[in-house]
């Protein structure tokens, strides 16, 4: 029966107990609600979402950054509050008194809109007291409501990798090793498909490693941050055995001078090696020179080919004559005997025939005073382009002179 006081309603002592009861229940309703639906909390700057795997920049800053979505029965009494903490702890399935309380606020009735997603900064010195940020490892991270009636529900764990070491560790890789030494249009006829490079292999490979590789004229850049565009950036494959390919349409219009290969390893949580160590490879291409003849001596004209101390006086030279295939950056090297004279770029308009004057103290020394009489020098021409030699012919005079020293 109902009891009436003034104008109000009041319960009976039967029927308040009923709706102590019923109401009791509805909170431990809205509790496994939201136990069911407490979504997996959300932090920036995953870069692989199958393991948790940071990016290693998030080391580098002063937080981690948490996203909550709002949970389901959310409090909506005005004045009563959801109290939230943030749990973190070492390793992937730890105990529960494993877990250290890093941030803990509150949401109170009536929320205001646009409080959800809500957004965390935990500083990374909570993550590790005593440090200014937690050490390489696997952790995990959770989150936990308590609401009005202290019932207390505990999110899905979050594993999270911290990585900040590069591949290889933090020394310099080994250098790369290449199908050729030298670069020819020899090599890239039979090799259509571009120089093979083969990267040592490494300890701590594991999957989601990238090679940064790179094909370097010169002069070598100071510092590794002024390096051109890479050639290209792949997967290291496997443990062993990688290979990368320096394609024609890259290197098949390289200048005729030596070049440089090198790469850096790069994981998926972004750490790069340092620079490998540069393997040089010289480049030497087009048509090679072709039709060469006999180098001249014009003051050693057969038949005697001889060459007497008024010659000698007058001042020597050798004379290249006109070629096939020359390029402007090509130069001629002669040897006179065992003395290897400074080569000669050709230049953009040479004169033909191509001079080399012979110095006198070459003459001088490359004649032997005791043995005195004639003395055949054999004279060699190369054609050098880049770092080698690409064709040569030669010819043979006679030196005869007692005391071949001009003037």
């Amino acid at each position: 029966m109902l009891i009436m006081v003034g104008s109000k309603t009041t319960l009976t002592p039967e029927q308040s107990k009923t709706a102590r009861i019923a109401y009791r229940l509805a909170r431990s309703q809205r509790g496994m609600d939201l136990k069911a639906d407490l979504a997996v909390a959300q932090v920036a700057n995953i870069v692989d979402p199958t393991d948790g795997t940071l990016n290693k920049d998030v080391l580098l800053g002063t937080s981690l950054d948490v996203t909550l979505a709002q949970w389901a029965q959310l409090v909506t009494d005005d004045g009563e509050s959801d109290t939230f903490f943030i749990d973190w702890a070492v390793g992937e399935v730890p105990a529960d008194d494993g877990f250290v309380e890093v941030f803990t606020d509150k949401v109170t009735a009536p929320v205001a809109v646009g409080t959800f997603p809500k957004s965390i900064n935990i500083p990374l010195t909570a993550l590790s007291p005593g440090f200014p940020k937690p050490a390489d490892g696997v952790y995990s991270l959770r989150y936990r409501i308590r609401q009005p009636n202290d019932q207390e529900t505990i999110s899905p764990l979050l594993k999270l990798i911290v990585d900040t070491t590069p591949p290889g560790g933090h020394v310099e890789p080994g250098q790369m090793s290449l199908n050729t030494d030298q670069l020819t249009q020899a090599f890239l006829d039979n090799n259509p498909d571009g120089i093979v490079g083969t990267l040592p292999d490494y300890d701590d490979w594991t999957p989601g490693d990238k090679v940064a590789f790179y094909w370097v004229g010169t002069p070598l850049p100071d510092k590794p941050a002024d390096l051109p565009a890479p050639v290209g950036v792949v997967d290291v494959a496997s443990a062993t055995d990688n290979k990368v390919t320096f394609p024609v349409d890259i290197i098949g219009d390289s200048n005729d001078e030596a070049y440089y290969v090198a790469y850096f390893l790069v994981d998926k949580a972004t750490n790069r090696s340092p620079l490998s160590n540069y393997k040089r490879i010289d480049v030497a291409l087009g048509l090679l020179p072709d039709n060469l003849k006999d180098p001249l001596v014009p003051l050693a004209l057969p038949p005697e080919n001889l060459i007497n101390l008024p010659d000698a006086r007058m001042g020597v030279e050798v004379l290249i004559e006109s070629f096939d295939n020359w390029k402007p950056t090509d130069r001629i090297e002669v040897t006179w005997g065992t003395a290897v004279l400074r080569p000669e770029e050709m230049g953009d308009v040479p004169q033909f025939p191509f001079s080399v004057r012979v110095p006198d103290p070459v003459l001088r020394d490359q004649y032997v005073q005791a043995t005195g009489g004639d003395q055949p020098t054999t004279v060699v021409r190369r054609n050098r382009r880049a770092r080698f030699n690409v064709a040569g012919s030669k010819a043979t005079v006679a030196v005869k002179a007692s005391s071949p020293r001009p003037g």
